[in-house]
């Protein structure tokens, strides 16, 4: 080959490169800022996000108890918690929807998943309004193939920021059902029953209850902690539930009226706790094997076993 041949061939090989490089040519699935990791800041001159965690499970559970799972089998709920700051000097609107999952080996990026039955423990993104300077959390939902590794989180649409990841879709191991004086814990909260009694009547000065014809009491002491929440949880005793052996679900009704040692209604702030006591009548031929604490979280409910 003719010098001045070769030397035409390397410069038009550089400049091709140089295109590459600077973008010139569209080699990139998406457009925008460089990607961060999970736990960095990724920002352009509109928005900042943060994805802050992603948590894998296989099931969820909703506000009334009910055991949530994917529709489509060998599938895992993702979720992920973001941070979002309105650098604009606008208003600014991020919806859950415009958010994407890429998948390894899979052409289209995978869309946030709508789930009616989102626990309201959880801050769920949805159309998130965000004023000039205003920073907020949230979170949203992905189902993913389980077993699939996630390459690539992109932020809402048209912003394309973007996280570098490189995660296997698998959830944590089950855990065997945590015993009287274990907690066991979700979504920030903990759980604890400390003892279960079946007393004839129960009294408190002037106040006694005793079951009617065919029940019996099932008198429960635990505690409710908020580990994490950070906008407080409200603790209902009518949250706590027992469960039989045909898995029939009771909760306290109106006994514990005027009961001095009863678990009270109360907001708990991020690091608190409560502990009381709870009455609930049973059938009498009842066997109760499980107290389970009625919320929404992410992954198992809250129960424990008796």
């Amino acid at each position: 080959m003719p010098v001045h041949q070769h030397l035409l061939k390397r410069a038009a090989l550089a400049f091709t490169t140089a295109l590459i490089l600077s973008g010139g040519l569209a080699c990139r699935r998406f457009s925008g800022p460089r990607p961060v990791q999970m736990g960095e800041r990724a920002a352009n001159d509109q928005l900042a996000l943060t994805l802050q965690e992603l948590q894998f499970c296989e099931e969820m559970t909703s506000d009334l108890g009910a055991r949530l799972t994917p529709a489509q089998s060998g599938a895992l709920f993702a979720v992920v918690k973001l941070r979002l700051e309105n650098l604009s000097p606008s208003p600014l609107t991020a919806n859950e929807f415009d958010l994407r999952l890429e998948v390894e080996g899979q052409d289209q990026p995978l869309k946030a998943a709508n789930m009616p039955a989102w626990p309201m423990l959880i801050n769920r993104m949805l159309q998130l309004r965000l004023n000039p300077g205003e920073t907020r959390e949230a979170s949203a939902l992905f189902v993913v193939p389980k077993g699939k590794r996630l390459v690539q989180f992109q932020g809402p649409l048209p912003h394309a920021l973007r996280v570098r990841l490189d995660l296997p879709a698998q959830a944590p191991p089950r855990r065997p059902m945590p015993r009287i004086g274990e907690p066991t814990e979700a979504s920030g909260l903990q759980y604890t029953v400390h003892k279960v009694a079946f007393p004839e009547a129960v009294s408190d000065g002037l106040w006694k209850s005793s079951p009617k014809p065919g029940q019996k009491l099932c008198q429960l002491e635990v505690s409710v902690r908020n580990a994490s929440v950070a906008a407080g949880f409200q603790v209902n005793p009518l949250n706590v539930e027992v469960l039989d052996a045909q898995g029939r679900r009771y909760s306290m009704g109106g006994l514990q009226l005027g009961y001095g040692h009863a678990l009270e209604l109360k907001t708990l702030k991020p690091g608190e706790e409560v502990r009381g006591a709870v009455l609930i009548s049973v059938p009498k031929e009842a066997e109760i094997k499980t107290s389970f604490f009625r919320t929404g979280v992410v992954g198992p409910a809250l129960e424990v076993a008796l």
